[in-house]
């Protein structure tokens, strides 16, 4: 809406950018023709980070929309898809992650924060950054014994 395209005019304008947000109504074609200069959009994927980097980042990916590629990210993800540890997973996607942010592929303009609140004699409550957000693991969610 108008209120996010004022938001991400201003964001930008502080790195020395003059952006028109304009809205596509054809948003599906333009970012899979790669007809755009700078979109602005959300994707929704899977509680795993490695499924969305993959989608996201992997050379030749249907949703890779802006066509990157670089080898070293694609082994890195490769090797992430097919660890389900989430420690030998968030490890390669950090380092994937290390190599996208010397690129400079992406720009984060605006961060949604999650907020979560609970008491303590509650376990397994907390964020995660899909559209589920923390319900993504309710059916673990339990009271603690005291």
């Amino acid at each position: 809406g108008a209120a996010a395209a004022a938001e991400v005019g201003g964001a930008v304008k502080d790195l020395g950018l003059d952006v028109a947000v304009q809205e596509d109504p054809a948003l599906d074609r333009s970012l899979s023709t790669g007809d755009f200069d700078l979109a602005i959009f959300a994707s929704t994927g899977s509680p795993l980070a490695q499924g969305q980097a993959q989608e996201q980042w992997a050379s030749g990916h249907a949703k890779n929309f802006g066509k990157y590629s670089n080898p070293q990210v694609d082994k890195l993800i490769t090797t992430a898809v097919g660890d389900f540890s989430d420690k030998a997973g968030a490890d390669s996607i950090n380092k994937a992650d290390e190599l996208l942010t010397r690129d400079a592929y992406v720009l984060p303009i605006v961060q949604e924060p999650t907020l979560i609140a609970t008491y303590d004699t509650w376990a397994n409550i907390r964020a995660n950054d899909t559209p589920w957000g923390p319900t993504y693991n309710v059916d673990t969610w339990a009271q603690k014994l005291l």
